[in-house]
């Protein structure tokens, strides 16, 4: 019995022929555990990055969709700018047509005011004249001489006339047009034409 005993313990070659099956089953167990871990962290790693792109891409298509908005505010904004820049310029060339249509019509009036008023101005000229010439031709007659007062009298009543500057409601015109009517037989045809003009206007 102790023979037998002695010579199983003693017997490493069968020892280290059992643990090796053991040993190797351990090795492929951990290998495969290994490699399982290994799949899951790169299928978990794949998964991150494909989540990671999906949330770029959506985050480039909506600052595309933001940009595109943008844009075309910008181009209504831009085109609602000149829209109104055009309307106010159209505006802008009517007021100056509208304006300068005024100042045509004022120059005109002006220069008409001008004419009227040489016009004026030689009426004058030419009817002193007269007056003078009235007065200067003496006569020793007495009804010569009423007559030349007479005259010298229309002369002057229409100079006066002619230089009031009002005519409605001027008692100098008033009377002036009185003594020029009383003795308008005195006058001259030019006298008598600037007279005519002054009651029609």
């Amino acid at each position: 019995m102790s023979c037998l005993s002695v010579s199983v313990k003693g017997d490493p070659a069968a020892m280290s022929e059992e643990k090796k099956p053991a040993e190797q089953l351990d090795a492929a167990q951990t290998e495969q555990e290994l490699a399982r871990k290994r799949n899951a962290f790169l299928r978990y790693m794949t998964i991150v990055f494909a989540v990671a792109f999906l949330l770029v891409l959506v985050s480039l298509v909506l600052q595309m969709h933001t940009a595109k908005a943008a844009m075309s505010d910008l181009k209504e904004s831009n085109s609602s700018a000149l829209t109104n820049a055009a309307a106010n310029a159209e505006l802008l060339q009517d007021d100056n047509r509208k304006l300068q249509e005024q100042v045509d019509a004022l120059t005109a009036e002006l220069a008409e005011a001008d004419e009227a008023r040489s016009a004026q101005a030689e009426r004058i000229a030419a009817l002193e004249k007269e007056l003078a010439e009235a007065r200067d031709s003496g006569s020793e007659l007495s009804e010569e001489k009423l007559a030349r007062a007479e005259t010298i009298q229309a002369y002057d009543a229409l100079l006066t006339a002619l230089r009031c500057t009002t005519r409605e409601g001027n008692v100098t015109f008033s009377k002036a047009i009185g003594t020029v009517e009383s003795y308008k037989d005195r006058l001259s045809e030019a006298a008598l034409a600037v007279y005519e003009g002054l009651l029609e206007e």
